[in-house]
């Protein structure tokens, strides 16, 4: 039915420079909406992955058109080539997990933010994950790379913890890159990477 979509529970709306509305379904996948036709479409890309995007939560446009996609449950991290319709055969999943491990069973992408200088942050069980893209040559597609911030118990200028709320990251008017989860708030200076946090005191509530 292209006048409807899969479900009533919305996790993301998002749009992207080419005015499609993306919406994010619990449970029932991922819709497009073009407003030309006043249709949806379910979102099927072209891909051998296996994964569920009735259980995706973050979605963003990084500058180069592509979207990223995270999923809650397996913790994969995807790009979609609009131009091709093709989600590509990289594994970010494993660029962004390598820092302390490949644990399948506790992985998740929580959400995905675009800063005002079109900056992509990934919050995902692993810490909180800052995508680059940098051109190996002319007419050649952007090399991806990651620059990680963690949680480190015994340094008090790290993540407050490796836990994002569905919307848990946010950039302020001085640049500084806010995060919030289940166990704390923190700031980040993304030119020191240095961490502050805020977290509750039961002796000053």
């Amino acid at each position: 039915n292209t006048s409807s979509i899969g479900g009533n529970v919305i996790k993301r709306v998002f749009e992207d420079k080419d005015g499609i509305i993306w919406i994010v379904t619990r449970g029932s996948g991922i819709y497009l909406f073009d407003r030309s036709s006043d249709k949806f479409t379910l979102f099927k890309p072209d891909t051998d992955i296996v994964t569920n995007f009735g259980d995706a939560w973050g979605l963003s446009e990084d500058k180069e058109g592509n979207i990223w996609i995270g999923i809650d449950t397996d913790g994969k991290l995807l790009r979609y080539e609009k131009r091709t319709r093709t989600l590509t055969s990289e594994d970010y999943t494993k660029e962004i997990s390598a820092t302390i491990g490949y644990n399948k069973s506790a992985r998740s992408v929580n959400c995905i933010y675009k800063d005002r200088s079109g900056n992509l942050w990934i919050g995902s069980s692993e810490g909180l994950h800052q995508l680059h893209l940098t051109s190996p040559g002319a007419g050649k597609q952007k090399k991806v790379s990651f620059t990680t911030y963690r949680h480190d118990a015994g340094n008090p200028q790290t993540l407050a913890s490796n836990s994002f709320a569905e919307n848990g990251i946010l950039e302020d008017h001085k640049g500084i890159i806010w995060t919030g989860g289940l166990y704390g708030l923190s700031e980040l200076n993304p030119k020191t990477g240095v961490c502050k946090r805020y977290l509750h005191n039961p002796h000053d509530p």
